[in-house]
């Protein structure tokens, strides 16, 4: 639309190459997070069911829960959660899923995973969450970088006790991290949005992250394009003032 209305655009070219799908899988998120030495959680690829296998094996002992998350999938719908212990539903998943290790069917969780589109899995340890947030920056026309915001990530358990999966139920603004935890996250987050920018990505991009309840800082992963926050975030500034995020 932009071209047809003669609306210049940095960053065309790189996004009808479809380079902005760099930014919005698990597999290439591990794989560009780990070239800038971003904190992840413990974890691998899968591109078969023996791959599959293999991962949860090696991580199942780290915590006793493994997340396997579908490369394309968002906000959740396309991973599940593995736990040795009976749980109540936990963040990040679609589905809380206790398996007795033994009998756990590596054949079935891909074909009930996996799309004629996607046939690619991540798996990785799955860590209990202090804090969940995410932190939003802008890749400007120039290069520069701006922060725009952070906030925290609101669920609450189902009245249903058979629903599987948490409730979205929205986002706070600014997020509940301390200033020293913040820093940390900032200053590690940076490091990967320089790397989409030097990509050639340009607009909004995204990075989820937890604090650990050992404290750990861990990402989890990135979207180049708006995000949930991006709108409450603009709303805030138009009704507020620019600088709302400090009061």
């Amino acid at each position: 639309m932009a071209a047809i209305l003669g609306i210049p655009k940095t960053g065309d070219d790189f996004a009808l190459q479809r380079g902005p799908d760099l930014l919005n899988r698990k597999s290439h998120f591990r794989q560009l997070a780990t070239s800038v030495a971003l904190p992840l959680p413990h974890g691998s690829v899968a591109t078969d069911p023996n791959g599959l296998f293999k991962a949860v094996t090696s991580l199942k002992s780290e915590t006793g829960r493994v997340i396997v998350k579908l490369d394309n999938g968002a906000g959740g719908v396309g991973n599940v959660i593995l736990t040795s212990n009976k749980s109540d539903p936990l963040p990040g998943a679609r589905d809380t899923r206790w398996v007795s290790w033994p009998s756990f069917d590596p054949e079935a969780l891909w074909s009930e995973m996996t799309t004629a589109s996607c046939k690619t899995l991540v798996v990785e340890s799955y860590h209990l969450a202090r804090s969940l947030f995410y932190l939003e920056y802008t890749i400007q026309d120039d290069a520069s970088i701006a922060f725009v915001n952070s906030g925290s990530i609101r669920l609450r358990k189902s009245a249903d006790r058979s629903e599987r999966a948490l409730i979205w139920t929205g986002l706070e603004l600014p997020s509940d991290l301390e200033d020293e935890q913040l820093l940390a996250a900032q200053a590690h987050a940076y490091r990967f949005v320089a790397l989409a920018r030097d990509l050639g990505y340009r607009g909004m991009i995204n990075i989820d992250a937890i604090f650990a309840q050992d404290g750990r800082l861990l990402f989890n992963e990135a979207n180049g394009r708006w995000g949930g926050g991006s709108v409450l975030h603009n709303i805030a500034v138009r009704l507020l003032v620019p600088t709302f995020l400090g009061t």
